[in-house]
């Protein structure tokens, strides 16, 4: 670039332009874009400036001036500049400049002065004048793009012109239409008044009708009413003699069996007086007696609520197992009601990112495709029963649960290492089960009475837990109402729980399903159809099965008496013998990785998986080969003064890879 002339061509006047007048022009437009409009005593200065010639052009040859104003094609020819004119024209104007020149002499040395003020001031912005011309380049191709933007949709707009005038010419046939509908309604809406005043009219006469057959029929009711109420009249008045007659002889029996008893009353009091004696000697007696009773009936209370307190303390709670079985099945009923609710149907805008979201909370969504497809949307509900089952096994079905061991874990821990030891140093291997689930009971009946901080509590830190992992699959208008079915959920639970944990039926979870009872575990909404388990030797039941619901077994202690044949005559004593039954509470719901809908989804998991990788790559090939196009045109842009590259070959501005 250091061999080309040091000359610079400006569009907007169409001539070479000094060095002196680009400066003042790359000052100009930095006010401007940068700052806002400059002053107005700075504005003026340089638009004075701007219109006076260069002093430096005192010394140069007119023609000289001239001939710079000229300038060459492609073919090397000299184009015909506008300052160009005759030799006569030419002296005269040269004069004429000279003597402009000579009267603006001391105007110009004053406007040197403030123009290197701002030359100081703005210093930065003049080294910054190649990336100003630049700017300048690229809003003139983005002004060429956008006018040809609007050359498209002003014909579009003619277009739509000549459709809105086909457009009015059928609204207007469209309201003839309408006028002759309108004046055929009149017509039909007379004929329907002249009918209904027809009608009208005939059921005046029939309403007439009617009235005149209900007065004859109303008279002939009357008259037999009048007739009837007269008969029974008669007859009231015939029963109500009589009946006074019956109660005068009735009085005169009376006062007679009166006077008969009045004679047996006198009689009566004398026995009574005997008896008032007699019954004070007994009375003594019997005040005697009453307070023997009183005592024995404190001392028999005192021990019977003695009894009472020993049996609520010591005694174990004896719900039935179908309790249990209801319990527990509603419990699982709840969870899949909730996955089905929440997850089957994502309302989220962006899949993907929601997927790359829970896979860093939760791994065990890898395999779980992010899709709208009938296969993505059971493998979610299948994670998110695991997930919140598992969260249910870890926070609220453990041993001794409560709000006390919530907040201290190293509580459950020493509790359960004390029942382990308490069975394992059991000498009496018959009273083991007994003794041992007595002593657990009773400590989770005394943490329950214990005073808790409710700012922490089960319930709470389990919807955190599920919270947590589904917060992202999860839209805001749906969270609080999530929010409360996890709780009643929760809620659910910890009562069923602490129910069991306070019987003595030993209600045990199981978090491992194994693989010959596939029949009874396997769920029928995720797998319809059975499918034959791998061999056992080959299927590892931890990393190959997710438990959607654990299975939920109780032991039982049974104690039977036998007896035994002895010697006759001899001392027969009872043989007790205890064992222990395990009762089947849940049988557990679980998915194999055997099964269909698993191997489906990891398809479509991998296939989403390769998709998005092509994505990456042909985003970063299309990054690149961007980068690429804009320095190419850079380094075109900065070797000449004026791009000439065709328009069609060039992006939108906005649209430009920036660096």
């Amino acid at each position: 670039m250091n061999g080309l002339p040091n000359h610079k061509f400006s569009i907007a006047r169409n001539r070479e332009i000094t060095g002196f007048e680009s400066t003042l022009d790359s000052v100009t437009r930095r006010l401007k874009f940068s700052k806002g409009l400059p002053k107005a005593e700075e504005y003026h200065r340089l638009k004075f400036l701007q219109e006076m010639p260069h002093p430096n052009s005192r010394n140069e040859d007119p023609s000289s001036q001239f001939s710079s104003g000229r300038k060459k094609n492609k073919n090397g020819d000299n184009l015909a500049s506008p300052y160009t004119a005759s030799e006569g024209t030419d002296n005269i104007e040269l004069h004429h400049g000279l003597g402009e020149l000579i009267r603006a002499g001391d105007l110009a040395s004053q406007a040197m002065a403030s123009v290197l003020e701002l030359y100081q001031r703005y210093a930065r912005d003049i080294r910054e004048a190649a990336d100003n011309r630049e700017n300048v380049a690229r809003l003139e191709l983005l002004c060429r793009t956008k006018d040809g933007e609007i050359e498209k949709r002003k014909h579009a707009f003619e277009v739509m012109l000549e459709r809105n005038e086909k457009d009015v010419a059928e609204v207007e046939h469209g309201k003839e239409s309408l006028a002759e509908d309108r004046k055929e309604f009149e017509h039909m809406k007379s004929n329907f008044q002249r009918s209904k005043q027809s009608e009208e009219m005939k059921a005046k006469v029939a309403e007439a009708e009617r009235s005149r057959t209900y007065d004859i029929k109303l008279k002939k009711e009357m008259a037999v009413l009048d007739k009837s109420f007269k008969e029974r009249k008669e007859n009231l008045e015939k029963t109500t003699k009589k009946r006074e007659e019956d109660d005068k002889r009735t009085i005169t029996a009376l006062e007679t069996r009166v006077t008969t008893r009045s004679v047996k009353l006198d009689d009566c009091k004398v026995q009574a007086r005997k008896q008032v004696v007699d019954m004070t000697v007994l009375q003594q007696k019997l005040q005697k007696m009453e307070k023997l009773r009183e005592l024995s009936d404190n001392e028999v209370l005192r021990v019977s609520n003695e009894l009472n307190r020993v049996k609520n303390e010591f005694k174990l709670t004896a719900n039935t197992p179908e309790s249990y079985i209801k319990g527990f099945s509603e419990i699982s009923s709840m969870i899949a009601s909730i996955s089905n609710s929440y997850f089957a149907h994502l309302k989220v805008d962006d899949l993907r990112e929601a997927q790359d979201t829970i896979l860093e909370l939760d791994p065990s969504f890898g395999s779980v495709p992010f899709s709208d497809s009938a296969e993505s949307k059971k493998l979610r509900q299948v994670h998110v029963q695991c997930v919140i089952t598992e969260r249910l096994n870890s926070v609220i079905w453990q041993p001794f649960s409560s709000e006390n061991t919530l907040q201290n874990p190293r509580l459950s821990t020493f509790l359960t290492e004390i029942a382990t030891s308490l069975a394992d140093q059991e000498q009496d291997k018959a009273n083991e089960v007994r003794r041992a689930r007595v002593w657990a009971t009773l400590t989770c009946r005394g943490l329950s009475l214990l005073e808790v901080d409710q700012k922490s509590s089960r319930v709470a830190k389990f919807v955190q837990a599920v919270l947590h992992v589904f917060r992202v699959l999860v839209i805001p208008a749906q969270r609080s109402k999530l929010e409360l079915d996890l709780s009643s959920l929760a809620e659910t639970a910890i009562s069923l729980w602490d129910e069991a944990q306070q019987d003595e039926l030993d209600i045990r979870i199981c978090d491992v399903l194994d693989v010959k009872n596939h029949d009874q575990w396997r769920s029928t909404t995720f797998e319809p159809m059975p499918i034959e388990p791998p061999a056992i030797a080959d299927c590892n039941t931890e990393h190959t099965i997710q438990i959607l619901f654990p299975r939920i077994i109780a032991k039982k202690q049974v104690v039977t008496a036998e007896r035994h044949l002895l010697v006759p005559g001899s001392f027969d004593p009872m043989q007790i013998t205890r064992r222990v039954d395990i009762i089947p509470i849940h049988p557990g719901i679980g998915l194999g990785e055997w099964s269909a809908l698993v191997k489906q989804g990891k398809v479509e998991a991998e296939k989403i998986r390769a998709d998005k990788e092509l994505e990456q790559k042909q985003l970063a090939e299309f990054i690149e080969r961007s980068k690429n196009e804009f320095y190419a045109r850079k380094s075109v842009g900065c070797s000449i003064s004026v791009p000439s590259s065709p328009l069609g070959n060039l992006k939108p501005l906005d649209t430009m890879p920036r660096e």
